[in-house]
């Protein structure tokens, strides 16, 4: 997230830093496929499961 995320923005307020990480936040667990298993992002992963 460091890298992706918070060297590369220059926060104007604290909530404008929480909406950014909260958004890419969603990205990673809606959204982003992973390598394994199956290409499926995070909550697809645990819903497979639940």
């Amino acid at each position: 997230m460091r890298d992706e995320l918070l060297e590369d923005n220059m926060f104007e307020t604290v909530d404008h830093a929480c909406a950014l990480i909260e958004a890419r936040c969603q990205r990673c667990n809606e959204e982003q496929p992973y390598g394994a298993p199956s290409w499926l992002s995070l909550n697809q992963y645990a819903r497979q499961w639940a």
